[in-house]
């Protein structure tokens, strides 16, 4: 697996040629785009050119797989930032760990950072597996025997009175075992990890826990022609009960080892999860913007609402006024609503409409945010409406007024995340969006 290097919202150092196939789920969730190169050729020139394009990275941070042999390690704007806005959210800061950490491993096959990860992942799952206790399940066997148990098989004893053994008795019976599938691909990919880790002399931990957890399923036997491979528990770790909840990240990590293949985005499809890998910086951002309003605002006797998960209201208002035209037909109002990402309210009205967006501007806000935002307080009977930015390098952060559309006014705050001291900062913007309300 190679890895290569970009920035966040940077151009990603690959040749998107045609034999270049990047994986649906990276674009699906818009992870990348593909942008065209800046037109610098004159107006009047109407020969004909190639259309460049470049790979550009998203609001992400982490490391993202694009194909079956090349990834991406984004790394953050601002990691200082972003790394004190998980702590704050108590969400794992582990990403922003693994980017620092990549550094003083560039001299180390890329791949084998990528397993080094994996094989630490899996050792944490499988000790949880052992801790919640192994899989088990009844097989059917059969045995002839002097001391039979179960069921006797009545035709198979007899013909085996026929041929002069009249002291034993064919049986059949159930029996409880550890060998089941899952706890197989466990095995396996464990005795890959001990292949892997003799031969590194700085991984001597690592090989100890192996070791360890080897002897936890010492009653497994081993599949090494890896039929388990096939089985449908394994393949959909997702369908293993509550009670066996580690299967779960478990056993995607251990297929993934043993296919030596990347990673999943979606951790809800029972696929290795990137959730330990990769930072989701738009989400990051508001959510700590919600919170630090929450926290800071002057008046603590508002209330700050996430807009998305508060009680649906739908963009079209009923009943409709006196204004239907005779013979005009109603539309359903459909699925359309309004989500804005943060609200400010009392409890009589909504005081503040707020857009949060992980993207610096320069001057006004986005054309297509901003009729948002208009939509979003004209609905709400609002009449101040504020979108909240990170500021890029070098522009000043604080409070600006766009102007006035109709009833409602448009602000715009950018919050400078290089900032020595982020709280303050964050207090800073706090104080000047409850001013508006």
């Amino acid at each position: 697996m190679e890895i290569i290097e970009a920035k966040e919202h940077g151009r990603i150092p690959i040749d998107l040629g045609p034999s270049v196939k990047i994986r649906r789920d990276v674009i699906k969730h818009e992870w990348v785009a593909v942008r065209t190169g800046e037109k610098d050729w004159d107006d009047s020139d109407t020969s004909y050119t190639e259309i460049p394009r470049a790979l550009f990275a998203g609001s992400m941070a982490g490391l993202l797989p694009l194909s079956e042999d090349i990834s991406v390690l984004v790394t953050p704007k601002h990691p200082a930032s972003l790394t004190l806005m998980l702590n704050a959210l108590d969400q794992s800061a582990q990403p922003i760990d693994l980017i620092r950490e990549y550094e003083p491993l560039l001299d180390e096959d890329p791949a084998d950072w990528m397993l080094r990860h994996i094989v630490d992942e899996l050792l944490k799952a499988t000790n949880a597996v052992v801790a919640q206790g192994l899989h088990r399940q009844y097989v059917r066997k059969r045995s002839i025997t002097s001391s039979p148990k179960g069921r006797i098989l009545a035709g198979r004893t007899m013909a085996l009175q026929a041929r002069g053994i009249d002291f034993k008795a064919e049986a059949e019976y159930h029996s409880r075992t550890e060998s089941t599938p899952p706890n197989q691909a466990l095995l396996e990919a464990l005795h890959w990890c001990l292949r892997w880790v003799d031969r590194r002399s700085d991984m001597e931990l690592e090989r100890e826990r192996t070791v360890a957890l080897l002897h936890a399923l010492r009653f497994v036997d081993r599949d090494q022609e890896l039929h388990f491979k096939q089985d449908r528990v394994v393949r959909h770790a997702s369908s293993f009960s509550e009670s066996r909840s580690a299967y779960r990240r478990a056993l995607p990590l251990a297929l993934a080892l043993l296919e030596r293949r990347g990673f999943s985005l979606d951790a809800a499809d029972g696929e290795l999860a990137m959730s330990s890998l990769l930072v989701k910086t738009n989400d990051v951002f508001e959510d700590f913007v919600r919170l630090r309003l929450a926290d800071y605002l002057p008046d603590q006797s508002l209330l700050v609402v996430n807009g998305r998960t508060m009680e649906e209201r739908k963009l079209f208002e009923r009943p409709l006024p006196d204004d239907k035209p005779e013979g005009a037909e109603l539309l359903p109002p459909g699925r359309n609503s309004i989500e804005p990402d943060v609200l400010i309210e009392d409890a009589a009205r909504t005081r503040l409409v707020i857009d949060v967006k992980y993207k610096g501007i320069e001057g006004h806000a986005g054309r297509a945010d901003i009729e948002q935002l208009v939509t979003f307080a004209h609905r709400l009977d609002c009449r101040r409406a504020v979108s909240i930015h990170p500021a890029d390098e070098g522009k000043k952060s604080g409070l600006y007024v766009s102007g006035r559309i109709g009833t409602t006014t448009l602000y715009s705050y950018r919050i400078n995340l290089g900032a020595e001291d982020l709280e303050e900062e964050m207090r800073d913007m706090a104080v000047a969006v409850g001013s508006l309300c």
